[in-house]
């Protein structure tokens, strides 16, 4: 009795009639009144009603700026920025007004990412352990009182809670967060690598992301916003050049975490999606191949491969943005050809399908 009561919930829920199978429900608006809404919102201590709703982000006038503490820094205008390389002009979405929260924002996709919100008009608040690096993505950006730094390891307790505080001070509101915070390393097979070593790369990859997620949610229910999330090597199929089983273990949990939450979430209003950058290298992994290059007088093997931090940042606004809805509990990838031109019919019944763009167990 207690089985079918649970499976009736799940269809109420908007999980398929044939429950088994495995799903990721429909996300449709919720309604306020609802006894689902309103037990997502009580737990998250959100209210409804005008005291629960997002206050409208209303940039400074000028001459004016907002208080900045002393380990935050906020900057003068640069000047409207153009395009960033690889992005097309005719899907870049507005988004003033509105507020988003980049993990990892000190380099390579968080700062793409971060920079191509500053270009599209959000107030942006920059987090990571790095401060010399978000230093820098704060110098790339160019905008007034638009910017928040906070440098921290949100993989600590109370650290990712106290971001968001600060942001919701400063700004008001939180409308996306994308957690883009983790990095790999680790290369070693599991007998050579040392617990406490496999335990800290799961923790920067997939606790981190978990604890900015997990502090965002009562402020992205009262925007009805969007969570990214980050795959990445080994999340998909086994990676045969590398023993990195820590990193490929938390990017797969972060694949299921997409999935699970969004179902969790769907009383609120709240998307939840993962990225699939592709190869992304870094600064220096760049100057490692340039420098081989150098001496083979030959392109390296991982040009072809390689994709663009700006490509993946196009992929992760149109997921973080409305033009992407109804998608929620989706793996999108930035190789996937559809996404660029998806229509709405096209995006409801890819989101009507509970396997598509999930990971899933192939029966052949």
């Amino acid at each position: 009795m207690v089985r079918v009561l649970h499976l009736r919930r799940l269809q109420d829920a908007g999980f398929p009639s044939d429950l088994d199978r495995q799903a990721v429900p429909r996300v449709a608006p919720p309604d306020p009144r609802h006894g689902a809404a309103r037990r997502v919102r009580e737990l998250l201590g959100v209210e409804h009603g005008t005291a629960g709703r997002a206050r409208e982000f209303q940039p400074p006038r000028e001459g004016q700026a907002r208080q900045a503490r002393g380990d935050e820094r906020v900057v003068e205008d640069a000047g409207p920025r153009p395009a960033a390389e690889g992005l097309s002009a005719d899907r870049a979405l507005d988004w003033s007004g509105r507020v988003a929260l980049v993990s990892g924002a000190g380099s390579n996709i968080g700062r793409a990412v971060a920079l191509e919100f500053v270009r599209r008009g959000a107030a942006i608040v920059l987090a990571g352990r790095d401060e010399a690096r978000l230093q820098r993505t704060l110098a790339a950006a160019g905008a007034p009182g638009r910017v928040l730094v906070r440098a921290g390891d949100l993989a600590q307790d109370g650290v990712a809670e106290s971001l968001v505080a600060r942001a919701l001070e400063y700004f008001g509101r939180i409308d996306a967060v994308a957690c883009l915070a983790g990095g790999g390393g680790g290369d070693q097979a599991l007998l050579e690598q040392s617990p406490a070593a496999w335990e800290g790369l799961v923790r920067d990859n997939l606790f981190t992301s978990m604890r900015v997620a997990r502090a965002a949610l009562p402020a992205l229910c009262a925007s009805r916003g969007t969570i990214l999330f980050t795959s990445g090597g080994g999340a998909w199929f086994p990676e045969t050049n590398a023993r990195h089983t820590a990193y490929a273990t938390a990017k797969a949990a972060l694949c299921r975490l997409t999935d699970q939450l969004a179902f969790e979430l769907l009383a609120s209003g709240v998307r939840v999606n993962c990225l699939q950058p592709g190869l992304v290298l870094n600064e220096d992994d760049l100057a490692r191949v340039e420098s081989e290059e150098s001496v083979l007088g030959a392109p390296h093997a991982l040009r072809a491969s390689n994709h663009t931090p700006e490509q993946a940042a196009e992929l992760a606004l149109w997921l973080l943005g409305s033009a992407s809805a109804p998608l929620s509990g989706r793996l999108v990838a930035t190789d996937d050809p559809w996404w660029h031109s998806a229509t709405r019919a096209e995006l409801e019944r890819i989101q009507a399908d509970p396997h598509a763009y999930t990971l899933r167990r192939s029966v052949i």
